[in-house]
């Protein structure tokens, strides 16, 4: 019965994950009534066969386990569709991350968001195909940068639920073109796009990494969205854990004039296998404000986040204190922050 009730709860569980957005509330709620479902037929069965109850954490590494499980065969089955005979054995990189997110953004409401990232890898079209839920710049492989600048991810700008399919061609060695083709939900509204992203990326012999991205979108109701990004890194010294990162955006969108710049500088230190540390300052710019009441310089920010794999090797969580300086509020400091917890599945 523990195992039928495991498996009912992992297909509702999927279910819910990928129709909308999590909502931390309606999960927790309902991990605690399967535990208290399965602990009460366990119970039950006790007079029949002796049982022996699991420990939290066994039982969690267990649906952890089961989770994965799931998630690759669901894979398999998708990518055995390329392909006449069906191999069990092949590799697949297929990955999803739970995110959830508790942020005061310096306006003294606490919010919480949660947000499920899919990326199914499909390896019998060579890789060059991928089905994605939940669209955004992370979700581009890139292994040239250090793993503190890497896994250190930004903060998401597109809430919106999107599904996509991607095409992945590799035009060269250091540069590619990727192209989406999807639909999201946004706004209450469902609205199909494409996505069209080139990259190109270069090492000097001074040790300088740069990497040139642009990505354009095309919605179908709001119309099109661009964003330019210049990337430029390198380790602080030969053998050294601590990268410098400089990067700089360009946005344009349809019905607004102008352009939004962004710039981040920051400093990410490798502070063990388990730990991240990042220093950052940011600061934006509008070329052309909405009207004439508005600065054309919307402020700057300085936040430290700490990053940290904890517990399992799938569990990550980050803490962000930051202090913002912002132009509509008379620059008058702001303190917020934020807080982070991910769980991940299938390879991690």
């Amino acid at each position: 019965m523990g195992v039928l009730v495991y498996h009912r709860f992992m297909v509702i569980r999927e279910k819910h994950l990928t129709s909308m957005k999590c909502n931390p509330v309606i999960y927790t709620a309902l991990v605690i009534g399967v535990a208290v479902c399965s602990n009460s037929n366990l119970m039950a069965e006790s007079d029949q066969t002796p049982v022996v109850v699991e420990s939290p954490t066994v039982a969690i590494d267990s649906a952890h386990k089961g989770a994965s499980k799931l998630l690759n065969g669901f894979a398999s089955q998708i990518d055995n569709y390329f392909a006449d005979e069906i191999d069990t054995d092949k590799a697949n990189d297929t990955s999803a991350t739970l995110r959830v997110d508790f942020a005061d953004p310096s306006h003294g409401d606490i919010s919480a968001n949660a947000k499920l990232k899919l990326r199914l890898v499909l390896p019998r079209s060579q890789r060059r195909v991928r089905l994605l839920l939940d669209v955004d710049d992370e979700d581009i492989d890139d292994n040239s940068r250090s793993s503190s600048a890497q896994s250190l991810s930004s903060t998401d700008e597109d809430r919106s639920l999107a599904l996509a399919l991607r095409f992945i061609r590799k035009v060269r060695e250091g540069a590619s073109v990727n192209i989406d083709i999807g639909a999201r939900r946004h706004e209450q509204k469902f609205q199909t796009f494409a996505r069209l992203r080139t990259s190109a990326e270069t090492t000097s012999e001074n040790g300088w990494s740069s990497k040139i991205n642009n990505d354009l979108r095309e919605y179908y109701s709001t119309g099109y969205w661009n964003r330019l990004n210049f990337d430029f890194w390198r380790y602080t010294r030969e053998g050294s854990s601590t990268v410098f990162r400089t990067s700089t955006s360009f946005k344009w969108q349809r019905n607004h004039a102008g352009a939004r710049v962004d710039q981040t500088i920051g400093v990410y230190k490798e502070l063990s296998r388990e730990s991240l540390l990042a220093f950052e300052a940011l600061a934006g710019y509008n070329t052309s404000p909405a009207n004439e009441s508005e600065s054309y310089y919307e402020g700057h920010q300085l936040r430290l986040r700490y990053r940290r794999n904890a517990f399992r090797p799938w569990f990550h969580f980050e803490v962000w204190p930051s202090i913002s300086w912002l132009s509509g509020e008379d620059s008058d400091p702001k303190i917020g922050g934020l807080i982070r917890t991910e769980v991940r599945f299938g390879k991690y």
